[in-house]
């Protein structure tokens, strides 16, 4: 973090306050934990002893800080939801308080870096003055303190180390808060960006999709092919494509999926009989009328069990050796897959046939000439759409223009046209105002200025811009924190963590 933010935080100690409310609300439900991914966490087994689950830098957390955060934590739920049975989400839980406790480590940390670490004398005044649940007639009653450590299983330590860390977690977020409220500049920009409003015109198109799209008559190939140099290409380029031309073993089935419930030992059986009755009933009769009915596939179900032409390679191997090994019109035996019990028919069958080169050599032509043509305007394309003359690429590609959704320059991303070049290219778009050609990856832009105003401003509700402050403090928070978060060191005891 620099020291300008640093700075500005300090200073926010002396005008934000800490309420006991907003503390106990943190120490209740969790309100100020940050949410964090444990991306790139080394999660090793025994490193950090059985006692512990988690170290961030040199801080370690231990097995009875985790039982305390779930208990809280469920607490949370069965109140949210009243007191329903949360047993199935238990594991949810314990990940939920392991995340709460790593993140609430990683912010206690941050804020102590930063100057904004909680006193001895914080602490005490706390535990003493606002955490009236001690108290009787207002005077801090000993006897309840530590009554209260005893029922929750803290000890004295413990429990300061708990208050501590809320509190800077607290006054960090605090902090923030009065940094996005305060920022008047950061404002003003917005607001004045807001008020110029644009829409942009763009083709969208990746070079290798329009070699698929286009296509030349049979009078356009037949001149192609008088080249000999084409023709020699041309005969190169099958090699190079002779495997995905080739057609491979095919089969055409239909299926009735009767599936099974893992979670139940006794629904194999029950699959597996009622296939078999369904099967005795498909010798006899319509095995479309049967799928439609019986199907537990809601893929093919509703198309009477019609699973199209596949090649080996396309199904699980235990359906693909029966399928292939069947003769049309036959029907199987049930067939037990990962997915259950499953009855095919056969319907046809195609063999494998090598492709040869006066087959596909149109083909070949189709790509080749397709690949040339966009070579041999794709550096000229701006400047032929600025004069106006496109009609005939686009008739040729198959493309069209689009617009986008109106837009001003606050907006995080341009709506319908999500390429961070295109962004940065929309000081020149607006500038020049001619068709810009951008390429993002695989995929290229042709970039146009359509319209562009300016908007008056409108006025901003209370509630829209408290909305506005609390999202800009959510990224400053949150970047300050990962920002932290990369240099810290963060280990997980798979060991002491339950497995689902």
């Amino acid at each position: 973090m620099s020291q300008n933010i640093a700075d500005q935080m300090k200073h926010a100690l002396g005008k934000q306050q800490l309420t006991t409310k907003k503390v106990v609300a943190g120490l209740l439900f969790g309100a100020i934990s940050v949410t964090f991914v444990f991306a790139g966490v080394g999660i090793r087994s025994g490193r950090l002893g059985a006692g512990y689950v988690a170290q961030v830098n040199n801080t370690l957390i231990s097995v009875g800080d985790l039982q305390r955060e779930e208990q809280r934590v469920e607490r949370f739920y069965a109140q949210m939801y009243g007191g329903m049975d949360l047993s199935a989400q238990r594991q949810y839980m314990m990940q939920e308080s392991l995340q709460n406790l790593v993140s609430s480590e990683l912010v206690s940390q941050a804020a102590r870096k930063a100057g904004l670490g909680a006193t001895d004398q914080e602490v005490l005044d706390y535990i003493v003055k606002d955490y009236t649940v001690f108290q009787v007639n207002g005077v801090f009653q000993r006897e309840r303190y530590f009554q209260f450590l005893k029922l929750n299983h803290f000890t004295p330590s413990d429990f300061e180390d708990l208050i501590r860390k809320e509190i800077e977690n607290v006054r960090a977020r605090h902090a923030f808060e009065w940094a996005a409220l305060n920022n008047k500049l950061e404002k003003e920009k917005s607001e004045k960006l807001r008020q110029t409003q644009m829409i942009l015109s763009f083709i969208q198109f990746n070079p290798q999709q329009l070699e698929k799209n286009m296509k030349f008559s049979a009078p356009e190939i037949k001149t192609a092919f008088a080249n000999p140099e084409f023709q020699k290409r041309a005969e190169e380029e099958f090699k190079l494509r002779k495997a995905l031309f080739d057609q491979k073993e095919q089969v055409r089935a239909q299926h009735i999926l009767i599936r099974v419930n893992p979670q139940d030992p006794k629904s194999d059986a029950v699959a597996l009989a009622k296939a078999k009755k369904i099967r005795a009933e498909a010798l006899k009769g319509n095995f479309g009328a049967l799928a439609a009915k019986n199907s537990d596939d809601p893929g093919s179900k509703n198309k009477k069990g019609e699973l199209g032409f596949f090649s080996r390679g396309q199904m699980v191997p235990e359906f693909e050796k029966v399928a292939f090994s069947l003769k049309p019109g036959e029907i199987s035996e049930p067939v037990k897959t990962q997915f259950g019990y499953h009855i095919i028919k056969v319907e046809e069958k195609k063999p494998a046939v090598e492709a040869t080169y006066d087959h596909f050599k149109n083909d070949v032509a189709q790509i080749l000439m397709a690949r040339d043509y966009i070579t041999s305007q794709k550096d000229k394309l701006a400047e032929i759409f600025d004069k106006g003359e496109d009609k005939a690429f686009l008739a040729k590609t198959q493309l069209s223009w689009k617009d986008t959704a109106p837009f001003d320059l606050s907006a995080d991303e341009i709506p319908g046209l999500a390429s961070p070049k295109v962004e940065d290219s929309l000081t020149e778009i607006m500038t020049d105002r001619k068709p810009h050609l951008i390429r993002d990856g695989e995929v290229e832009y042709i970039v146009k200025l359509k319209e562009i105003k300016d908007v008056a401003p409108v006025g901003t509700s209370v509630a829209l811009n408290d909305t506005f402050q609390k999202m800009k403090s959510q990224d400053l928070f949150g970047a300050w924190i990962q920002n932290f978060r990369q240099s810290a060191k963060l280990e997980i005891n798979a060991d002491a963590i339950p497995q689902p």
